[in-house]
């Protein structure tokens, strides 16, 4: 069993400084606006709309990001059904599939021992419901020697476009190493993340997630192509074994997203 640590706090600041510096230098010469518009909101991967927690549990506990994956992992007994649409042209429009607005839908499973888990996920985009096949496999669990590692991918087939230049490409799979780590208090516990990858994660990307309690969460970030923030809050608490999460994020801090996650994990 996962114990909480007591590292300093200072440690998660540090690694936020890392990420936003990297995240200045980056944004100068990447264009959000029209780069993997499909994964601008949502990614498919651990950690984006609900939370993980350190031994593969999905819900409102645990480390939560917007686009980035967290290292931790559903494990086996786990589901996930998701929601979100962004919006592209700014405001807030209560619709799914418009031109403004960037909408997906995702089903993921978790396999394999807590620390240990491998997590399938499969997303849909837009009204035509265009596939996107991801995955992620930890390879260390989150103790007292380390962080939790994982590698992952998104897009394994290559069906989605990686710029809206060039809509029918077909070239947005990416690859990434990601970890996580756990710092602050029990009743206050901070995530930090970092990872590194290619195409959609290319470079270095990271973010930290802080919990106020539960089942409210606060996470920022850095993802390769911007920086975001969202908010995620729990309908029950993680003693329940199935939850519902409601999402709400800001993507290169200018187009709302908004969403909810239905968790269960046995």
């Amino acid at each position: 069993m996962f114990k909480w640590s007591t590292k300093p706090v200072s440690v998660a600041a540090l690694v936020l400084t890392v990420v936003l510096v990297v995240s200045v230098a980056a944004t100068a010469t990447a264009d959000p606006q029209s780069e993997y518009m499909e994964f601008r909101y949502h990614s498919g991967l651990p950690g984006n709309n609900s939370g993980v927690t350190p031994e593969g549990k999905v819900g409102a506990a645990g480390a939560v990001q917007m686009c980035i994956p967290v290292a931790y992992t559903p494990c086996r007994d786990t589901y996930v059904i998701d929601a979100n649409c962004g919006m592209e042209q700014g405001g807030l429009t209560l619709d799914y599939h418009e031109e403004e607005v960037n909408g997906t839908l995702n089903f993921g499973i978790g396999f394999g021992s807590p620390g240990h888990g491998v997590y399938l996920d499969y997303m849909v985009t837009s009204d035509e419901w265009e596939p996107v096949y991801n995955v992620q496999v930890q390879v260390r669990p989150n103790d007292e020697s380390g962080p939790a590692i994982a590698i992952g991918g998104i897009d394994l087939v290559n069906q989605r476009a990686a710029s809206n230049k060039h809509p029918f490409a077909g070239d947005s799979r990416s690859f990434y190493l990601v970890a996580t780590d756990q710092f602050g208090t029990e009743e206050h516990p901070i995530y930090a993340t970092l990872g590194v990858g290619t195409d959609r994660f290319k470079g270095a990307f990271g973010g930290l997630c802080y919990r106020f309690d539960e089942r409210l969460a606060l996470s920022a970030e850095y993802d390769g192509l911007g920086v975001n923030s969202c908010a995620t809050y729990g309908l029950k608490g993680p003693s329940s074994s199935s939850n519902a999460v409601l999402f709400f994020g800001i993507a290169d801090l200018d187009r709302l997203s908004y969403g909810v996650t239905y968790t269960k994990s046995y």
